[in-house]
This record gives structure tokens, C-alpha cells and sequence, in this order.
């Protein structure tokens, strides 16, 4: 602990596991567990199926023809878990109102940065 104008202060280190992944998040599923102690939070990725078979007919030179295709399809969408988190319920409320707050915040710069790519709102005057 160190004091910065009167205020005692800690620094706080942060550092990668030697494990740690980055990867695209589309959404959650999950909810508490049975006994209220934690928050079950499986973020996944998110895809359309790529059929598992695609058959075509072949004309007599063994060329298919992919305008007639016939698909056997594996299902619509593909959710794949890409971590599971296990939160205590006050840890989940601090991560979310984070999350809440970041986002706007994301939405801001967004807007910004498509007004400046449009050329700015007075664009023409």
C-alpha cells in the first residue's frame, strides 16, 4: 500500500494465464444453480449448420450440377460452448452492470465513428 494525497492506495497487476484463450462470444445460456449460491453462464459461438451431406446430379462427363442440389440437413444452428463461467450471484451483478456500461459506451464510439465515415452530420452545408 502506498499513499497518494492523503489516500491509501493498492496497484492492482494483471497478467494472462499461460492458458488464456480469446474468442467471439454470441451469447449466453444458463441461470442459477439449484442452490442460489452461483450463476451458470455458458458463453457460445454461434453459426447456420453446414449440412452434413449435399448430393448433386452428375451429367454422362461426371460434371455436377450444383443448381439442383439436394440437401440433408444437420439441424438450423450450431451453439458451440466456448467457456462456462460459475459466478457468485453479487459477482454476476457487478460483471453485468460492467458489461451494460462498456456497451453504451461501444454504441457511442460506433455512432461516432459512422458519423466522421459519412463525412459528418453537416456533410454538404
Amino acid at each position: 500500500m502506498r499513499k497518494i494525497e492523503g489516500q491509501d492506495t493498492a496497484s492492482i497487476h494483471y497478467e494472462d494465464c499461460p492458458g488464456k484463450r480469446t474468442f467471439a462470444v454470441a451469447g449466453v445460456y444458463g441461470g442459477p444453480n439449484p442452490q442460489g449460491t452461483s450463476v451458470v453462464a455458458h458463453l457460445y459461438a454461434e453459426w447456420g449448420m453446414v449440412p452434413s451431406i449435399v448430393e448433386v446430379p452428375v451429367d454422362e462427363h461426371g460434371r455436377g450440377d450444383t443448381s439442383k442440389e439436394s440437401v440433408i440437413k444437420r439441424g438450423d444452428i450450431n451453439r458451440e460452448i466456448q467457456a462456462t463461467l460459475v459466478i457468485p450471484p453479487e459477482v454476476a451483478l457487478s460483471i453485468g452492470g460492467f458489461l451494460i456500461e462498456k456497451a453504451k459506451k461501444a454504441l457511442e464510439i460506433r455512432a461516432t465513428v459512422e458519423i466522421i465515415e459519412d463525412g459528418g452530420s453537416d456533410a454538404g452545408s
